[in-house]
């Protein structure tokens, strides 16, 4: 699969620079709950890392701290001006900044990701996201944002059968459904499975009851893969905490990506950028 079908069926990172609890809470309870794959970043050092290894992304700083005006000018210029992030699309959040400063920060900047004052009513800056997100094609095709959970070992489905517990080891889960990975000797403990009624669905130090209603069971490797969905009488309670889990593990994943990555020290309060953007 090429890069353009993958941004094309699971659209685009979007990461938020900020410490701002209002923005924070207002992208916790409403943009992660739209099904976008939401990230929110505390350290500026790792921003070029994580935009570095995720190609494609749409960044959303909030510039109210951490930089003067010129040092985020200059950090966002740094950016623009670099080849390896010329897929990286790059969005201004202010509270604070006043409209003459603000003209004079974008001076020479591309954000095609806009520049959008936070008011006191946060409903308006999620519409201003929403409607940026949308226009940048950041969900792509897929309605349900996926975390990956084979390398997270304190993940897995269980449920009583009979007399034995069957256990497995989850691949990867959304607020909608999960695989489930099967050895081949446990095929025929599933091969005929319809519905799971009285699973445990365990996540870190959480243990969900759940039912399952199987979808697909197919070949994978030396094994299988078995695909189920959480029937839609799910409680809400137990669907945030699969989303938060599903949010937690995906900013898990990220970390991971850059964890051999010398962090980024530059001073842009000082640095002098050259002129020429070729270079």
């Amino acid at each position: 699969m090429t890069d353009s079908e993958k941004k094309f069926i699971y659209g685009k990172k979007v990461f938020f620079f900020t410490q701002d609890s209002q923005v924070i809470a207002a992208i916790k309870t409403r943009l992660i709950e739209m099904e976008y794959e939401i990230y929110i970043l505390d350290n500026i050092k790792n921003i070029k890392n994580i935009l570095s290894e995720n190609p494609g992304s749409i960044l959303f700083l909030v510039i109210d701290e951490r930089l003067t005006i010129q040092g985020w000018n200059n950090f966002v210029k740094s950016i623009n001006k670099d080849i390896e992030f010329n897929t990286t699309q790059i969005g201004l959040l202010t509270r604070k900044i006043s409209n003459d400063k603000l003209s004079m920060l974008q001076a020479g900047l591309v954000l095609e990701a806009g520049c959008e004052r936070i008011e006191s009513e946060s409903e308006e800056t999620i519409r201003h996201i929403v409607r940026t997100l949308d226009k940048l094609n950041a969900k792509g095709v897929r309605q349900y944002v996926r975390a990956n959970c084979l390398t997270d070992k304190t993940t897995e489905l269980y449920w009583l059968d009979g007399d034995k517990m069957r256990r497995f080891p989850i691949v990867d889960i959304s607020t909608v459904g999960l695989a489930i990975q099967v050895e081949d000797r446990h095929y025929p403990i599933v091969q005929d499975l319809k519905l799971v009624p009285n699973a445990k669905l365990a996540l870190k130090t959480k243990q969900i009851p759940i039912s399952l209603d199987i979808q697909i069971i197919k070949k994978a490797g030396s094994g299988y893969i078995l695909v189920g969905m959480f029937p839609l009488e799910v409680r809400n309670e137990s669907i945030k905490v699969i989303r938060d889990y599903v949010s937690a593990r995906l900013h898990e994943l990220l970390m991971e990506q850059i964890a051999q990555r010398r962090p980024d020290d530059t001073n842009y309060n000082t640095v002098v950028l050259s002129i020429d953007p070729t270079v």
